[in-house]
Order: structure tokens, then sequence, then C-alpha cells
């Protein structure tokens, strides 16, 4: 073998001659097949036998000279120059080095991630009614590049890093500030609005800056396991709290020993409820006896059918206390990662030297200066009224479909529903796991919501509580959502067939 019959393999995947040639031999040298002293063709007889010119064929052979892997001898022919040895079976991999504290906690937290992500069903012939990053119903291709081309042509490519008199990234808080004030109700000023990589960063942001290693922080459960990550990998400690649970949220306020509260009270993840009005005067009263911090996290509210539309925590605060966190990435598209803050004054210079230290030299956005365009000019506000006039549309009928398939078996609060609907089981645990295994061999999944319930793995179980789902109301079309429902109208007539001959008198085990 002379090394050159991996050529047409590369040049079919759409690389030039010359690249293909490389690659090819490259590959043969890495893999061990042509070992150190083997010669290669010559140029003459390389470029005869693929085709090529000879200067095509030379500049590939200079490539693998330039980075050692084969020499130039005496006689004008070429020889590899090095070998890769391969790694004996059964070799151990590696120890991981040592890391810091805050290095090994993100660690272990990326390794109870991907644990827990390989324990998802997967199946050709499933049908996973699960919620999804990714709906359909994203602001479409054609409108985002009409603000893309558009930002481009008014962007300032001259401008200096350090002139801030035509800003283009100020020009995206306006738009947000103005977006505050029509759509949120909140009279802030653009200069307490810091723009982040979507809302988690923001959290982060702000976790970091407030949190020491050992504090606490009163998170909620069933909430975003994100959240948990975030406290845990800055060294503090989650208290859990439920939120939604009005008579003992005073008393798990009292006992608290946080300093700092992060909430989802527009539209709480993942159960779609919304904080009443006593339980906000009570976590704002909480926080300004304790000199405690609340961060407000809104970015699940835009869809949210909603009966109740309390005031925000931010404009009912007296005292800053509460930091607005919001994003973009849930009602325009996944991948567009902008969110916000919105910071008291007296925050507003530690996070300026954080983001500092994050960017240091600020990033010229052409994404910022496009969403900019695209909230001012009105179109993210009728996106939003389309969106959810399509959304009020499918909860009610998805709604019917679903309460006509599983009966009683689930319950939900229909003014709850937003771009998933969160439901919980009527029956026990044992039930909830046969009916589960049921509708899987009728070809139907869900989203189960024992990942959000908080702090069962850490001693800290939350109250027993019923089993929950989540099924995705957006991204499934009518057709799809039929279909889901009459395969679990057919789990469910199986299993009240067989669950008549148990006991199952009890709500939990």
């Amino acid at each position: 073998m002379n090394g050159l019959s991996g050529y047409h393999t590369w040049l079919a995947q759409g690389y030039g001659k010359e690249e293909s040639l490389y690659r090819c031999l490259r590959q043969k040298i890495i893999e061990g097949k042509l070992k150190q002293g083997d010669t290669l063709p010559s140029t003459r007889e390389a470029a005869r036998e693929l085709a090529l010119s000879r200067g095509t064929v030379i500049t590939a052979y200079d490539r693998l000279r330039a980075e050692g892997l084969a020499q130039a001898q005496q006689g004008g022919y070429t020889t590899v120059a090095y070998s890769f040895e391969a790694e004996p079976v059964g070799e151990q991999t590696e120890p991981i080095p040592k890391l810091s504290p805050f290095g090994d906690r993100i660690r272990q937290l990326a390794e109870q991630e991907a644990a827990a992500s390989s324990l998802s069903p997967s199946s050709c012939d499933l049908l996973d009614l699960s919620p999804h990053a990714y709906t359909g119903l994203e602001v479409s291709v054609h409108t985002w590049q009409r603000c893309l081309r558009e930002a481009v042509r008014e962007f300032d490519w001259q401008q200096s890093d350090n002139d801030h008199s035509n800003n283009r990234a100020a020009s995206l808080e306006e738009a947000i500030e103005l977006h505050l004030i029509r759509h949120r109700g909140i009279q802030t000023k653009r200069s307490h609005i810091r723009v982040t990589r979507g809302s988690q960063e923001a959290i982060l942001l702000l976790v970091q800056a407030l949190v020491r290693t050992g504090d606490h922080v009163l998170i909620e459960t069933p909430g975003y396991p994100g959240i948990r990550h975030i406290v845990e990998a800055a060294g503090g400690i989650p208290e859990y709290c439920q939120v939604q649970d009005g008579s003992s949220l005073q008393e798990q306020l009292e006992r608290s020993r946080a300093r700092l509260m992060i909430l989802t009270p527009n539209r709480q993840f993942p159960t779609g409820a919304t904080m009443e009005w006593e339980q906000r005067s009570q976590v704002l009263r909480w926080a300004e006896q304790n000199d405690a911090f609340i961060i407000e996290d809104d970015f699940d509210s835009d869809f949210g059918l909603g009966g109740k539309r309390y005031e925000l925590l931010q404009s009912m605060d007296r005292s800053e206390r509460v930091l607005y966190v919001g994003s973009f990435s849930r009602t325009i598209h996944p991948k567009l990662r902008l969110g916000y803050m919105v910071l008291p004054s007296r925050l507003i210079p530690i996070m300026d030297a954080m983001l500092r230290v994050y960017q240091r030299y600020e990033i010229v956005s052409i994404e910022q200066r496009a969403l900019a365009l695209f909230i001012l000019s009105g179109s993210y506000e009728r996106h939003l009224r389309r969106v959810s006039r399509l959304i009020k549309q499918r909860a009610a009928l998805y709604s019917r479909q679903l309460a006509e398939a599983v009966g009683s078996l689930l319950e939900w609060d229909t003014d709850h529903i937003g771009l998933h609907l969160y439901a919980t089981w009527t029956g026990s645990i044992a039930s909830y796991e046969s009916y589960r295994e049921r509708a899987l061999s009728y070809g139907v999944c869900w989203k189960e919501g024992k990942g959000y319930d908080l702090g069962s793995e850490y001693g800290h179980p939350p109250p027993v509580s019923r089993p929950s789902v989540l099924f995705g109301i957006a991204r499934l079309d009518e057709e799809q959502w039929k279909l889901g429902c009459d395969r679990l109208r057919m789990a469910a007539a199986h299993f009240e067939d067989h669950r008549a001959v148990r006991d199952e008198t009890s709500c939990y085990p």
C-alpha cells in the first residue's frame, strides 16, 4: 500500500485536491499504517496515479514536512519521519488533575447531570410528548435574517472599543427598557440594565457576587435543577422551599438561614402557578428584615395563560432587594443566548467589575443590535401576541383531549398552562409506575416531574408528594397530540381493567 488509497474518500467529502491528499497521508501516518522510514510515492508517481498536477502534490508534501510528519531525503524522495505508538490495550485513563474546590464541584455536577440524562427512554416508534427547547413557534429564519442584515448595514465598524458615544450594546439596553415598561410595567432606567448571554449567566454572576462558601440560598422545589447547580458551584448550600404552599411559606422563611432567594414568582417553573399577592409581600418583608436579596427569574412567563397577573416583585420592591432577570432565548429562539438583569443602584459597581473580568474587551455583537432593532420596530411585541394566541387555542383543545384520554388519573390547572402542561398523578407512586410502563408499551412517553423535585438526592427530601408529569403544548401539532392522547387512552383502559384487583384507596404508598 502506497498511502494514496484513501484520497478519493476525502475528495468525496468536499475537500479540495491538495487538502484531500494531505489528509489522506496524514491519517495513514497517525493511524500507524505508514510507519517511520516508509517511503512516500514520488511527486510524479502520485500526480500520475491521482491525476493531479505535480505542484499540488508538492504542496501537500510540504505541509507534512512542516508538521514533522515527513522529511525529504537525498535522491529526491520523501519518507515518513514520525510514528504514532498505539496505546496498549487495557491502559488506564490518566487521573483527573488536582482541581480547585470550584473545579471539583463543577466536575461532580457534570457527572450527576450525565448520569441523569442517560436514563431517558429512546425508541424510533416512541411518541414523546415531553416539552422541548425547540417549539416550532420561534421567530422565523427569514425575519431574523432581515434584522441581522439591517444590523450589519447600520453597525459602525470603525468605532473604537473605548468610544461609548454610539454604543451599540447600549441600544439593546434601551430596547429592553422600552419592553419592560410596556410589557412588564417595570419603571427602570437603561443604566440599571446589563445584558448577559442568557438568564442563567445572569443568575450565575449574581450568585457568585453575593454567595460566599457555606452561605445558604433559598431555592424552589419543584424547580429548575440548573439553579441548584449554580448555587452549589459557587459553594452555597441550597435550602428547599415550597413557595406555592402559602400556608407554610412564612414558617419556612422564619427558620431559614439564607440571605438570598431565587424565585420564579410570575410563572413558577415547572408548575406554571403564579405566586399570590400575600406570598409576594411575605418574601419582600423577609428580604428587608434580614438584609437579603431576591432574584426574580422571569424567563418562563411570557406565554403563560395565567388568570392572575400580579405586579412584579421588582415593581413592588421599595428597598432595592429584588434583582430582576429575563431572557429572550425562550421567546425568540433557544440558540439566541441573550438575557439581561435589572440591578439596584448599590450592585451596579460590583456587577460592572465582574463583567469586566469575564469580558475584558467589549464583544461586538451583531445579534444584540439585531435584537434591539427587532424590539424597537414593534415586531417582538407582535410575535409575543401571535404565539400567545396560538398557545391559548391549543391549551383549551389539548387540555380537553387529554382529560378525555386519561380521565381522573391526572389533574391539572388550565390557568397554569403555557409552553407546557404540568399535571399530577391522583393515585399512588406504585400505580403511576404501572401506568407509565403500560403507556410505554403502547408507544407513548412524557417528561417525568421527579427531576424537578430538588433536594431528594442530597438528604433534603421535599414533602411527600404525588408523581408529576410534563407535556409539551407548544411543539406538538394537533395530529401528533391526538395520536398521543389515543395511545394514552388505550393505556388507561388497560390500566383500569387491572387496577380493580388492587386496593388503592390511599394517595401515598
